[in-house]
């Protein structure tokens, strides 16, 4: 299975809170943008104040075992942290990072990395009642950038899109994100679209003999367009997201990281006293070139079934989560792998503080080599915390 090291990304929202759709492969600040927007369209802002902020962590672990060829066994753990402020109208700022350790053993190998990651300051400004949201980020390098030899295989596979861990990477050095973004009520449907653009600073991934590889990463630009409506007797939402970047440059020469696309879309409703909700992504990354070789192109595709009620003053929700992902290079023959995952969270209010604790197990398998077919396991646990309102 192939683990590279994945190009600079927010991890904006930390891993705390609970989206409707989670955004696989790269975060940036602008991911809630859309969302945001679309959900102020048609009220207007309330005065708020820094006693309405909140603080947010969700402790978790998670650790998958991968059979032969590949022989390996994933172990994260993340405590993300996070502060969100209004100030003001309209005005909103949050802070976040994590700490983090990833390890991966081997027959006779061990590969870690951990630390605390970058911190992500970033601020969102709704203007007025037609929802126009600016948004500005900054990342900046309290993480660990650069990774010694004994920590490339970790510091790799934690970057893989198809595993999706909790914190995709320690530290990419000082970046920064602008991005606006629009909203309005079209008949039954609440529309949004936005763009957004993210500069990231030179900085050293690779520590090899002494020597370090300096690494200066493309521009990023992004567009998104969202919207949601009642349908079927529930709501509906949608988002398309486009994401293009700049040649990446290392020793000399650049790269090309492949472009990404992403569709997202759900649809929730209420059926007796359960809630069920439906929802899915696909990501599809096109071929690019990185330090370790060409990036075959590369599609992921994943679908959720949760279902939510209430039990004994507690918010249960069990869930099924399906993914698939194909890979395909010129020249080299195709890979793919499936997993299945059986989660269930409950969630209750504890003298004030919002308590979701969560579990999963995971099975599936992932092509290795050509011909050859990992069997994969895994379980993670998580704690969500979140005091304020």
């Amino acid at each position: 299975m192939r683990a590279t090291r994945s190009r600079p990304v927010e991890q904006s929202e930390t891993g705390c809170g609970s989206p409707s759709f989670r955004q696989p492969g790269r975060r940036s600040s602008f991911t809630a943008v859309v969302i945001i927007a679309a959900y102020v369209a048609g009220s207007p802002l309330p005065a708020q104040s820094i006693v309405d902020g909140s603080v947010r962590t969700a402790p978790q672990i998670l650790v998958y075992e991968l059979g032969s060829p590949v022989a390996r066994r994933v172990t994260q753990v993340a405590i993300p942290m996070a502060i969100v402020i209004p100030i003001g109208r309209g005005l909103v700022v949050d802070l976040g990072t994590a700490w983090a350790s990833a390890e991966v053993e081997g027959e006779g190998t061990r590969s870690r990395v951990e630390g605390l990651t970058d911190t992500q300051l970033r601020a969102t400004y709704t203007l007025g009642r037609d929802a126009v949201v600016l948004t500005a980020g900054l990342n900046l390098p309290t993480g660990q950038s650069t990774v010694d030899s004994a920590g490339i295989e970790a510091a790799g596979i934690i970057g893989n899109d198809f595993l999706a861990f909790p914190i995709s990477n320690m530290g990419t050095g000082f970046g920064g994100t602008g991005g606006l973004a629009a909203a309005r009520t079209f008949g039954a449907w609440s529309l949004g679209a936005g763009a957004s653009m993210r500069y990231s600073a030179r900085y050293e991934p690779f520590e090899i003999g002494g020597d370090r590889v300096q690494y200066e990463p493309g521009n990023e630009y992004r567009l998104r367009i969202g919207g949601d409506r009642m349908l079927f007797g529930g709501r509906f939402a949608f988002g398309l997201t486009a994401a293009f970047f700049g040649d990446d440059a290392a020793g000399g020469t650049t790269y090309a990281t492949g472009d990404r696309y992403i569709v997202q879309a759900g649809l929730a409703r209420r059926v007796g006293g359960t809630d069920l909700t439906i929802s899915g992504w696909n990501l599809t990354r096109g071929t690019g070139e990185t330090i370790a070789g060409t990036a075959p192109w590369e599609n992921i595709a994943n679908l959720t079934f949760v279902a939510g009620m209430e039990a004994g003053g507690a918010r249960i929700e069990p869930s099924v989560e399906l993914r698939h992902r194909y890979e395909s290079g010129s020249g080299e023959p195709s890979r793919d792998g499936v997993l299945a995952t059986l989660g269930l969270r409950a969630g209750w209010r504890i003298l004030g503080v919002s308590v979701s604790p969560a579990v999963g197990y995971t099975i599936g398998g992932v092509d290795a080599t050509a011909g050859e077919r990992s069997r994969l396991t895994g379980w993670r646990a998580s704690v969500g915390m979140r005091s304020g309102r």
